[in-house]
């Protein structure tokens, strides 16, 4: 017997037609939801200064930059403790662009093996949390006393 097709499916040909869409939907929308994404990056999140005098003022700018398809927002830059401040060249980053954030450390009453560290918050929905970290060696002054 010749059986006619005109365009009907058997059931288990439904089955892998509606598979084969529901992967293709799903491809779809994961390769748009991650397309269009905001995401960063930091050039060197770990600054090392070496050996620095108590007397110095330990500066570094942190480069971050916008690897996504969306503006990244930083809604907040909080230095560890009070001897760190810190400076940001703009809130916003445009797709492709940058932002500097300046780091200043106060070394004076500190010596030996020295970490400070930033903690930036943006709207990156996969990595909202970036710790920066300035780490280096505060030299003890020498003094001599009579005997």
């Amino acid at each position: 017997m010749d059986e006619e097709w005109v365009g009907i499916l058997c059931p288990e040909d439904r089955v892998k037609s509606r598979v084969v869409l529901l992967i293709f939907f799903a491809v779809a929308c994961f390769a748009h939801t991650s397309a269009t994404t905001a995401s960063w990056t930091c050039d060197e999140p770990v600054y090392d200064f070496g050996q620095a005098a108590e007397t110095v003022l330990v500066t570094h700018v942190f480069v971050l930059r916008n690897s996504g398809s969306q503006p990244i927002r930083i809604d907040r830059v909080q230095p560890a403790c009070g001897c760190t401040t810190t400076t940001l060249s703009s809130n916003e980053v445009a797709p492709g662009g940058r932002v500097d954030l300046t780091v200043t450390a106060t070394l004076r009453g500190r010596t030996g093996a020295q970490r400070f560290t930033v903690s930036v918050r943006s709207n990156d929905p996969d990595n909202p949390l970036m710790t920066l970290v300035m780490r280096g060696t505060v030299a003890e002054d020498i003094r001599a006393r009579p005997a």
